[in-house]
């Protein structure tokens, strides 16, 4: 009888046992792409050598998965109901057994960012980040033109998007008569537009010697194209200086629909752009152009 008791006491406990969860047992599963880590801010700095910039160091807990943040990450601060971006990740340390992380951030200059505010970052982002080597063909640079006489004034768009299966935030604008399907990537070094949309559209691109990383392959060819006219339903814009490559490593961001193209870091530089999660609209400003 006391056998029987005592194996059912170590089958209770191995019952236990197994519902706990060890605490050094590799964590492999990344949350979903566009999971937010709402840290708080606890040290500003100033530069700490020559030729450093000043910077802030943030922490927070409550990790449940395994994080996937690196260097060059956007940090968001909400205002109200929009969310802007006010840094870029500078260094991360993650602590597996608190199931913390601490953050140290550069943050930009037109944002003021205090001790105690509270920020976040992606703890996943989107692996769709398009790096841009080589430089692009003279004749398809791209300049702002910055004569008084040729310049209106500004006037204010901005696009609803979606957020895909991946995470991933999703504009559609158009093009002509032909809709498209773009990703907004703030960390991708260009604005794309695949072959296939480039072929449809009718576009002739102009070959370079430039290739792109980031697309899961070590590099792939780059075309350029001047500029592109869109369409959304607040106004028009041009895209200017595309390159034309392949994304399809990146089309399930797009679910049936796929993708056709992205708008990178040149779109938010040229036109300030926003990306505000709590109205889900993408905002940014384009030059309204004076009519003779």
């Amino acid at each position: 009888m006391a056998i029987v008791a005592g194996l059912a006491v170590l089958v209770a406990l191995q019952a236990i046992a197994d519902d706990v969860e060890d605490p050094l047992a590799p964590r492999r599963e990344h949350p979903p792409h566009g999971t937010q880590f709402w840290f708080e801010v606890v040290e500003s700095f100033n530069a700490k050598y020559e030729g450093d910039t000043p910077g802030h160091i943030g922490r927070g807990g409550g990790i449940t998965h395994h994080p996937h943040v690196a260097l060059g990450d956007m940090v968001h601060h909400r205002i109200g109901d929009e969310d802007k971006q006010v840094g870029i990740v500078t260094g991360v340390t993650w602590d597996r057994l608190k199931g913390s992380l601490t953050v140290e951030f550069r943050p930009r200059e037109d944002h003021r960012i205090a001790v105690g505010d509270e920020v976040w970052v992606d703890l996943n982002p989107a692996p769709q980040a398009v790096e841009i080597r080589g430089t692009a063909a003279p004749d398809q640079t791209q300049s702002v033109d910055k004569n008084p006489s040729h310049l209106g004034t500004t006037r204010q768009l901005s696009i609803p998007f979606e957020i895909s299966a991946t995470g991933t935030p999703l504009v559609t604008v158009t093009c002509g008569k032909r809709t498209l399907r773009m990703i907004v990537d703030t960390a991708a070094e260009a604005n794309v537009l695949t072959p296939a949309a480039t072929a449809a559209l009718g576009l002739a691109a102009q070959e370079t010697s430039e290739t792109a990383a980031g697309l899961g392959a070590s590099s792939v060819a780059v075309s350029r194209l001047r500029s592109v006219a869109l369409s959304v339903p607040t106004g028009t814009f041009d895209l200017e200086d595309l390159a034309v490559l392949d994304l399809s490593v990146v089309q399930e961001a797009g679910g049936e629909g796929g993708v056709d193209g992205l708008l990178g870091s040149p779109f938010f530089r040229q036109h300030d752009a926003q990306i505000d999660y709590a109205t889900k609209q993408l905002r940014f400003t384009v030059l309204r152009k004076k009519t003779k």
